[in-house]
């Protein structure tokens, strides 16, 4: 049984058919989550998360000592394929980073021997991942907490606070922030880019209490450490704010929403897709199909005090006289979870107040919350994200 009962980053207990009383197998710990099962005749595997990348642990039944997979790639993305065989001693698993492609690895339980079985082909001109840097480190937060970073560029790319480079980030509902391979993301690193993924707080890389520290009356926590990340690339010279943009999708596009009308001068360009900006309108509205159960992630408005701390940080509210950031947003006309007036609110807001601001809203007809359909019609949408920050950022698009 896999619980988080007394256990709020999850353990695991056992007992046979004719027992009644539950056997701990795999204590909690504070700095592992524990986040699937796969079963096996002769092993129980885990999938965990632990320092903010995920591992996979094998517990033998036959009392031998567990062992932890190794990768040697300074950030990564593996997961199941589930198709395990219960009798069997494979395990399939799916591994990626920021510049090596899926991959398919078979790993043997018993002889503990990795096989590629296959890896994913990039077109054009051939990628090589040696012509690219990955790195993570950790980032000091506000209050001391440590930020988990990863940061990938080419490797002639000279830190001396010149190149562009683009934040991402999303913080919210547990959800952890990919590092696995996205293949368009290659036209930003060969202009020079450097790409940062920010594992803020409302994501789970450190565990649940990663994800409690940024919800609800703790919601700032993601924005601050959003904030502080933007601030580490400066100091450490990998950009500068007049060639630095930001990017987040929904309640990604809240944070982005956020961080440029608390910290407008950090960032030349935003990216806020589909984003959650006015959240005092939207969630004091019911009858939204999907309002009420978002009030456990950011609150109940109809409590004075949830209301007070949703209001501090909305940017609808907030958005005032000041200088922002070149601000391109998109909306689904079809977007069932944020509605396209929400952006269409806000760009008709920053016009009025702001007005010497670029801010461009591109609403789709037929799109809803993830874009456009069709295998490759989402990198239209790609495309014109890119061009925006190109042009904002004056990175040549030839």
């Amino acid at each position: 049984m896999h619980t988080n009962q007394q256990a709020v980053n999850f353990c695991v207990q056992t007992r046979a058919l004719s027992q009644t009383e539950w056997q701990p197998y795999i204590a909690h710990r504070d700095d592992t989550i524990i986040e699937g099962l796969d079963a096996f005749q002769h092993h129980l595997v885990t999938w965990v998360r632990r320092g903010g990348l995920p591992q996979v642990e094998v517990y033998p039944h036959d009392q031998q000592p567990m062992h932890c997979l190794e990768f040697s790639d300074a950030a990564y993305n593996v997961t199941s394929m589930y198709q395990q065989t219960y009798h069997g001693a494979v395990l399939y698993l799916s591994y990626a980073t920021p510049i090596t492609p899926q991959t398919v690895l078979a790993y043997d339980l018993q002889s503990r021997v990795y096989t590629t079985i296959k890896q994913d082909v990039v077109g054009g001109d051939g990628h090589n991942p040696a012509d690219y840097l990955l790195e993570r480190v950790f980032v000091p937060g506000s209050d001391g907490a440590q930020i988990p970073l990863t940061i990938v560029r080419r490797h002639d790319v000279v830190c001396d606070g010149s190149a562009p480079a683009l934040l991402i980030g999303y913080g919210a509902y547990g959800a952890n922030l990919s590092v696995g391979f996205v293949a368009e993301r290659l036209s930003l690193l060969e202009r020079g880019f450097v790409i940062a993924l920010a594992h803020i707080r409302g994501g789970s890389e450190m565990g649940r209490e990663w994800y409690l520290q940024g919800k609800l009356a703790h919601k700032q926590h993601t924005f601050d450490d959003f904030i502080a990340c933007g601030e580490f690339l400066v100091a450490q010279h990998y950009t500068n704010s007049a060639r630095m943009g930001c990017y987040g999708r929904s309640a990604g596009g809240l944070l982005v929403g956020a961080v440029v009308t608390q910290r407008p001068t950090l960032f030349a360009a935003a990216l806020a897709l589909v984003p959650f900006v006015d959240i005092l309108n939207t969630i004091l509205d019911p009858t939204i199909p999907l309002t009420i159960p978002e009030y456990e992630e950011w609150g109940n408005p109809n409590d004075p005090e949830q209301f007070q701390t949703m209001w501090e940080y909305s940017p609808y509210d907030h958005t005032s006289a000041q200088t922002y950031p070149a601000i391109l947003m998109t909306a689904g006309f079809n977007d069932p979870r944020v509605q396209y007036w929400e952006p269409a609110k806000w760009i008709a807001k920053l016009r009025a107040v702001a007005p010497a601001g670029r801010y461009y809203l591109l609403t789709d007809m037929i799109a809803g919350h993830a874009g456009k359909s069709g295998r490759y019609d989402a990198l239209l949408d790609r495309a014109v994200e890119y061009a925006f920050l190109c042009d904002v950022l004056a990175v040549p698009l030839s």
